[in-house]
Formats: structure tokens, sequence, C-alpha cells
């Protein structure tokens, strides 16, 4: 069997508040600033950040795609509990939570690394037998995590379509 690729994406990690956003750019630079200061720092970049539809109606943005780390912890961890903020998924994660605005930016590259690395490390687990076939069928539908996650576990020989056909492993009752 091959070995999972574990990849994250490369691209800025943003975490905005109510007047003032803070940024980590895909080259490593950490700012804060106004939104615009922010936003033009991003540019056309699919940004990675936590809860999308509240992010980018701080900034000011309609929606676009983007890299939500509420919807990567979803599939990595269904039914668990996390508040949608960066403190909450590292709180989630066992994780020390971040003391501002800088240090949160600065976290979601991390938070991205540990929910794809405990993916791959449960990717033999029957919680995970679909997952792989799952996040293809996503991908399929332009879900930008599917790339990371169909790494994260490795090939699936799983058929796309049987992912979602779970009555067919339903005991009988």
């Amino acid at each position: 069997m091959n070995s999972p690729q574990l990849a994250t994406p490369q691209t800025a990690a943003i975490v905005a508040g109510h007047g003032r956003a803070s940024i980590l750019t895909d080259d490593g630079e950490l700012a804060s600033g106004s939104h615009a200061d922010i936003l033009r720092l991003l540019g056309s970049a699919t940004p990675l950040l936590v809860h999308a539809p509240v992010t980018l109606r701080r900034l000011g943005l309609r929606p676009r795609p983007c890299f939500d780390l509420l919807e990567l912890y979803a599939f990595v961890r269904p039914a668990a509990p996390a508040a949608p903020t960066v403190r909450g998924l590292a709180l989630a994660l066992d994780m020390e939570p971040p003391a501002d605005m800088e240090d949160a930016a600065a976290l979601l590259p991390t938070l991205v690394e540990t929910l794809l690395a405990r993916l791959s490390a449960g990717r033999d687990t029957p919680a995970n037998r679909d997952a792989g076939a799952l996040a293809v069928r996503m991908g399929a539908a332009g879900w930008a995590w599917a790339p990371y996650i169909t790494g994260a576990l490795g090939p699936s020989n799983a058929p796309a379509g049987d992912a979602l056909r779970v009555w067919k492993r339903l005991p009988e009752w």
C-alpha cells in the first residue's frame, strides 16, 4: 500500500475581528491591521480561515472559495464538538489556544497539519473506511479539502459512489 502524503494548502491564513484582522501570508509574513490592509496582502489568494461566512462578512467580502478549517474539522472528527473559532479548534484538539489575533493566524497551518495527521493515523480504522471515497466524491463537487484528505488517507480502493451507500452496510433488523 502506498504511504499517505501529508500536504497542506500553501496559502495565506487569515483571522478577522471587528475592524482589525491578522494574516500569515503564504511566504510566512505575519501582519495585523485594518481589514483593507489585510485584504491588500491577501489579494486573490484562496484563504485559510475558520468559519468562512463570519470571516468573509467581517472583511466585507462576498462568498468565495476558502479553506475553511471548520469543514476539515467536521470531516476528520464528525460529531465532535468545537467552538467555531481558532481558540475553539485549538482546545478541541488539545492544543494551546492562541493569545491574540496574530497568534491565531499563525496557528491555522498547524491546525491543518494536526487534523490531517490525525486522519492519516486513523486511516485504517472502520470509521474511515469510506473517507477516501467520500472525499473523492466531494472533490468532484469542488470541495477544496478533497486533495489534502485523499493525500492523507492514501489511495482508496472503493468506488466513490459506494461511500454514499451506507445502507448496504447496515445490519438487518
